[in-house]
This record gives C-alpha cells, structure tokens and sequence, in this order.
C-alpha cells in the first residue's frame, strides 16, 4: 500500500512549506513599532531670505545667510529635483523634516535615506513606488552627486 502526498493532512502543509522556502507568503520579521519624529512646520521649508543683524556698538548692518552650505548647494544644484519633491505633499515634508534632521550633513544615498525614512513615515508617505517618493529620490540622488563636498557626503 502506497501513501500518497495528496491527502488532506499533507497537502496543505507540503503547499505552505514550499512557499515558505520559497521566500512566498511569509512575512517575515515586520517591525509595527510606530516611529516618533518631531516634524517642523513645513512652510515655507526654502527660506532664501537672508537674516539682517544690526551691530549696535558699531551701527553696521551685517546680512546673514542663515543656510548652510549643504542646504544652499541643494537649492542652487538640485533646484528641478527640490521644485518636484515640493510640490507634492508629502515629499515636501520628508524634505523639510530631512532637512531639520540633518539627514544630508553626511553619509552615503543609504545614510540620508535610512535618516529620511521616519520623516517620510511621519507625513505618511508610505509607498515606495508612488511619485513622492521618487520625488524625494532624485533629491537624495542629486545631493550625493552635485553635492558631496557641501553636504560632507562619501
């Protein structure tokens, strides 16, 4: 008498075990955890005016960018990538809050990526393949190509 692979016991467990081995239809480990970021007021998120000082002793006004070099190559270089990222919600929040945090002061694409991955999930951009998050890339990509020695990056 022969057993048969086809049972009702065996089948379905011999159907999950494959797919388990095949990378299909497991989870995995999924961190839920919710991520905490303290989000700044993201308008405007470009203030290009600059700070105008009085120096009372001397009665001279001194203006003051207050950009950082990093900041100030972004929007000088990657002006056509920030202006799409800008003008879709969400991306212009990862933005400010990237920005905030300090996510393009140094690093690698994958540091300022892993740093902006909570300031995207706090303004609930989630998919991955949808136009914000392009948006978000292709600053990310022009940061680490046209402004590596600004923004300190490898």
């Amino acid at each position: 008498m022969s057993t048969s692979y086809r049972s009702g016991k065996r089948g379905p467990f011999a159907v999950a075990m494959l797919l388990s081995l095949a990378g299909i239809g497991g989870i995995g480990c999924l961190d839920v955890s919710p991520v905490t970021v303290d989000v700044p007021d993201t308008t405007p998120i470009r203030d290009t005016t600059p700070v105008t000082e009085v120096d009372p002793e001397a009665g001279d006004v001194v203006v003051v960018d207050a950009r950082t070099p990093c900041q100030d190559c972004l929007e000088t270089l990657c002006k056509a990538a920030i202006d799409e990222c800008v003008a879709l919600e969400k991306c212009k929040g990862t933005y400010a809050c990237a920005l905030a945090n300090t996510c393009f002061a140094s690093g690698d694409f994958e540091t300022i990526v892993s740093c902006g991955i909570p300031c995207a999930k706090s303004v609930g951009l989630t998919d991955q393949t949808g136009p914000e998050a392009g948006a978000i890339i292709s600053v990310v990509a022009c940061a680490t190509d046209k402004c590596k020695s600004q923004c300190a990056l490898k």
